[in-house]
């Protein structure tokens, strides 16, 4: 009977924390989509990185309380929701290298390979100035400009190991949703 009320009292924090990641991402994405971003105004922008921090915040809180949120605590949408998250806790460096350890170090059934390749290339990027697997674009005024990768000759391989296209359709891709006809690849 214990071990019955034990799992169900699991369910139900999985489940609310499900729901508050859900909310949290919903209100990262409400920002985001109100951003030009070849001109992005100010006032947006700083509207942007006050969510950003208090998202982390929370996130911080969950992550120290129960771990990475992984998908059989909080559902595959909830998963993905934490790291939406932590991808855009920028100004947090320190969280986004915790958890990228938390969600490593999980089986590949409880976290999204495609989530840990992104987390991945951005903490690099911050850390070495280049990416592993061809996920981080930058797109302004310009165009679109693919960040420097280490070994970008096998690029497609690694990406195709962590479930994801290849860096050509993913470019087409990101070019298409944004407009964007220019596209560099920057060296480093």
């Amino acid at each position: 009977m214990q071990t019955l009320l034990v799992a169900l009292i699991a369910l139900q924090v999985g489940h609310d924390l499900r729901d508050e990641l859900l909310q949290i991402a919903k209100a990262d994405q409400e920002v985001r989509t109100r951003i030009n971003w070849t001109a992005p105004e100010s006032t947006l922008v700083e509207e942007m990185q006050r969510v950003d921090r208090d998202n982390a915040k929370r996130l911080s809180e969950i992550v120290d309380r129960y771990g990475w949120p992984s998908k059989s605590l909080v559902g595959e949408d909830g998963a993905h929701a934490a790291w939406l998250i932590v991808q855009h806790a920028v100004h947090d460096r320190d969280l986004m290298k915790r958890c990228l350890t938390k969600m490593r170090s999980l089986p590949r059934s409880e976290v999204s390979s495609a989530d840990i390749a992104y987390l991945t290339d951005r903490v690099e990027l911050f850390e070495r100035g280049k990416q592993v697997y061809g996920t981080q674009l930058r797109i302004d005024k310009e165009g679109l400009t693919v960040e420097p990768i280490d070994d970008d000759a096998n690029v497609d391989e690694r990406r195709a190991a962590m479930g994801l296209g290849s860096l050509a359709e993913y470019v087409a891709l990101v070019r298409k949703q944004f407009g964007k006809k220019e596209i560099t690849t920057e060296k480093r």
